[in-house]
C-alpha cells in the first residue's frame, strides 16, 4: 500500500514592497486603516519620527552600564538613566542609605554597657552590649533580682531530682507521666512548677514546688489553681489584684469593674506609670467591695436604701389663695388648683390689658370695673341680657312644621329635631317633598 501524502496549502502571504527601503515585507509589518495599507513599514516610520526631534539634556538610547550590576543595557527610549532596572535602583538606594548608617554609627563611639568594650559599628543604633554573653549576663541579673524582690526570701539551693522522684515523675498539672529523656526547651520536658506563684508571694520551699511538663507550666502562668484561695500579686510588699482577677474574684463582669474606676467611685493605681499598662486594685479595697458590693452594680444598687417618691405638693391657688395639694408635673408644673381657676384667670388677664370697654347692651363705653370682668355698665342692662337669653333659650325649643305651618315645642331628645309636629304630618312629607322638587326641576328646565 502507497503511503499517504498530506496536501499542504500553497497560498503565498502577500507581500508589500516599502518606498524608502525599497523592501518586499509581509503585511503585518505595515500600518492600516479602513483596509489600506501604509507606503512605509513601521521600522521607517519609527527612524522618521526619531529623526524628525532632538533630545535634550543628553538623552539618547545607547548602550550603556548598569551603575548597580555593571550589565550592558539599551533603554527603551532616549531618556537619562543609570539603572537597567527598577530592582537595582532599589537595591542601589538601599545601599546608599546603609552605608549613610555605618558611617554615622563610626562617628559616635559606643561602649557596652557590661564589660565597656566599643559597640561594633555594624550594630544597630540601639545596641547596648558588644556581645550575646554580655546581653545574657544582665537579663538573668534582672531576673534573678526581680524574683527575689517577689518573693522576699533569700534563693535556697533545692534538688531537682528529689521532687521530680517525690511526684514520681508525673505532671502535677494534667496528671500524665513525665519522660525522663527530654531536654529543655522541649515542650513536654520535665520543669519546676511553683503551687503559689512567686508573683503571688509564694516561696522556694520544697513544699511549695511540684513537677510539671514545660507547656503545661508555661500554659499555667501565674494563675492559681484550681480550688485555690486566690491571692494578690506581692508588689514591693504590697498586695495588687489585676482589674480582671478582682472582677473574678467578686463575681461579676470586667466592665462592671472598670466603669466603676472610669467613674471615680473605685479606687485603682498604676505601679509602673506607663501608658497602656494595668490597673491594680489593692487587696483591701477587693475585700471592702466584697463586703458593700460595686458602685453603680445591680447588686449595690439593691442594697441601697430607697427614698420615698413625692407623689403630690402643696399649692397656693394664685386666683382664689386656697391652699390644696396635688399631684407632681415637673414638664408643666401647676399654678392653680382647678382648671376653673385657671380659665377665670385667663379672662381676668385679658380684661386687664383692655384699658376702655363698651358695655354688650347699650354699646356705650363704659369705666375698667374692677374684680372680675364683665361687660354690663348698669343693673338695667344686666337684666335686659338677662331676657335675651331666656328668650333665645325658648326661640330655640320653637319650630315651625314643614307641613301644616303650625308651630310645636322641640322634643328634649338627642339626635336630629323632627320638621313636622305630629305622625300625620310626618306621613305626609314624603308626597309633598317629593312634588317640590319635581315642580323646582320643570321650572329649570322651562327657562
Amino acid at each position: 500500500m502507497a503511503p499517504s501524502t498530506s496536501r499542504r496549502s500553497t497560498k503565498k502571504t502577500p507581500k508589500i514592497r516599502c518606498t524608502k527601503c525599497d523592501t518586499e515585507k509581509p503585511e503585518s509589518n505595515f500600518y492600516s486603516s479602513r483596509g489600506k495599507f501604509s507606503s512605509q513599514c513601521k521600522s521607517c516610520f519609527y527612524e522618521q519620527y526619531r529623526n524628525s526631534y532632538e533630545p535634550k539634556h543628553g538623552a539618547n538610547d545607547n548602550e550603556r552600564s548598569c551603575k548597580h550590576c555593571g550589565k550592558v543595557y539599551r533603554p527603551k527610549q532616549r531618556r537619562v538613566s543609570d539603572f537597567c532596572g527598577t530592582k537595582c535602583k532599589g537595591d542601589a538606594r538601599n545601599l546608599k542609605a546603609k552605608i549613610e548608617r555605618i558611617a554615622q554609627k563610626k562617628q559616635s563611639l559606643r561602649l557596652c554597657v557590661v564589660c565597656k568594650e566599643p559597640v561594633p559599628s555594624s550594630a544597630r543604633s540601639d545596641k547596648r552590649y558588644c556581645s550575646a554573653k554580655c546581653a545574657e549576663d544582665v537579663r538573668g541579673k534582672i531576673n534573678n533580682a526581680s524574683r527575689r524582690l517577689r518573693t522576699n526570701t533569700p534563693d535556697v539551693r533545692i534538688s531537682r531530682f528529689e521532687i521530680y522522684t517525690r511526684d514520681e515523675w508525673t505532671c502535677q498539672l494534667c496528671n500524665k507521666p513525665v519522660n525522663r529523656n527530654l531536654n529543655w526547651p522541649h515542650k513536654l520536658c520535665a520543669s519546676l512548677d511553683h503551687i503559689l506563684p512567686l508573683s503571688r508571694g509564694g516561696t522556694n520551699a520544697v513544699t511549695n514546688l511540684q513537677l510539671a511538663h514545660y507547656s503545661c507550666n508555661s500554659r499555667r502562668g501565674d494563675k492559681m489553681l484550681v480550688g485555690a484561695p486566690r491571692t494578690g500579686l506581692l508588689i514591693e510588699g504590697k498586695r495588687y489584684f489585676r482589674v480582671g482577677e478582682a472582677a473574678e474574684y467578686l463575681g461579676c463582669h470586667y466592665s462592671v469593674l472598670r466603669t466603676a474606676i472610669e467613674r471615680g467611685a473605685v479606687p485603682s493605681s498604676k505601679l509602673d506609670n506607663k501608658p497602656g499598662s494595668w490597673s491594680y486594685i489593692a487587696t483591701s479595697v477587693v475585700e471592702q467591695l466584697v463586703l458593700t458590693g460595686i458602685p453603680g452594680s445591680q447588686q449595690w444598687k439593691k442594697t441601697q436604701p430607697k427614698s420615698p417618691k413625692t407623689i403630690s405638693r402643696k399649692l397656693r391657688c394664685q386666683f382664689c389663695e386656697r391652699e390644696t395639694s396635688v399631684s407632681i408635673d415637673l414638664k408643666s408644673p401647676r399654678k392653680y388648683c382647678s382648671p376653673g381657676c385657671l380659665k377665670q384667670a385667663r379672662k381676668v388677664r385679658n380684661f386687664k390689658e383692655k384699658k376702655i370697654v363698651k358695655c354688650q347692651i347699650c354699646n356705650q363705653d363704659m369705666p375698667l370695673p374692677d374684680g372680675k370682668p364683665t361687660y354690663l355698665c348698669s343693673e338695667k342692662c344686666r337684666k335686659a341680657n338677662r331676657k335675651n337669653r331666656h328668650i333665645k333659650s325658648v326661640t330655640k325649643a320653637i319650630k315651625v312644621c314643614v307641613v301644616c305651618g303650625k308651630d310645636f315645642q322641640l322634643p328634649r331628645k338627642p339626635g336630629h329635631p323632627p320638621k313636622t309636629c305630629s305622625p300625620s304630618c310626618a306621613s305626609r312629607w314624603p308626597a309633598i317633598k317629593s312634588r317640590n322638587h319635581w315642580i323646582a326641576k320643570k321650572k329649570s328646565s322651562d327657562k
